[in-house]
């Protein structure tokens, strides 16, 4: 689970702290504000995305290398942690967004969402599916908190959702979808554990900013 929150912690928390005064000086300039905004979420996207998908490549390597092969049945578990994560970055900010402009009750209402759909999903999924369906619960009460913040972020700032997005979920999309279709073609299973890590972790994130500014 650390492992899996290390895009949030290491980059979206600094970003937030950092930006919460200026969103909080500019709250009233509603203009000023959407650009700061779009800011820290650039900077998020362009750090988060490719951090979170170098361990989603890697998750073997790095079960392997960190906590040895009797793990590896949680290489899965830390996969679907990952990809939660990655998006988690996005809703973290937008929390210090709202505390700073005087909105915290849309903070509350986002994780009074989520907590409902968990209290939903998590029983019937966790007895089903183990570990694996409590991630999955969690996944999709976060996916639905995450549509109802950026619905509730359009009230505060004029943020420009397609333009924002689609071209890092466009380039994370490629990235994997080549990322894969190269393993098919190269076998790295003879490398050093420590190599291969950090190889996959590289060709991820080279495949991540290659297909972001094509």
């Amino acid at each position: 689970y650390k492992i899996a929150t290390w895009p949030t912690g290491l980059v979206t928390h600094i970003v937030s702290r950092a930006a919460a005064p200026t969103y909080a000086k500019l709250q009233t300039d509603r203009a000023r504000l959407t650009k700061a905004f779009e800011l820290s979420l650039f900077a998020i996207l362009t750090f988060a995305f490719p951090l979170g998908l170098a361990i989603f490549a890697s998750a073997k390597d790095f079960v392997l290398l960190l906590f040895g092969a009797k793990w590896l049945p949680s290489v899965l578990l830390l996969r679907l942690l990952i990809f939660y994560s990655i998006f988690r970055t996005l809703l973290d900010d937008t929390g210090a967004l709202y505390t700073a402009v005087g909105k915290p009750s849309y903070v509350s209402k986002v994780l009074v969402l989520e907590a409902l759909m968990v209290i939903l999903l998590a029983t019937p999924l966790t007895y089903f599916y183990h570990a694996v369906g409590a991630a999955i619960a969690v996944g999709i009460a976060f996916f639905v908190g995450i549509a109802y913040d950026y619905y509730l972020i359009r009230q505060v700032v004029d943020l420009k959702l397609k333009a924002t997005f689609w071209p890092y979920f466009f380039a994370a999309v490629l990235c994997v979808v080549v990322y894969f279709f190269f393993l098919q073609v190269v076998n790295l299973a003879t490398l050093w554990i420590l190599y291969r890590l950090l190889i996959k972790a590289g060709i991820v994130v080279f495949l991540f900013y290659l297909f972001l500014y094509l």
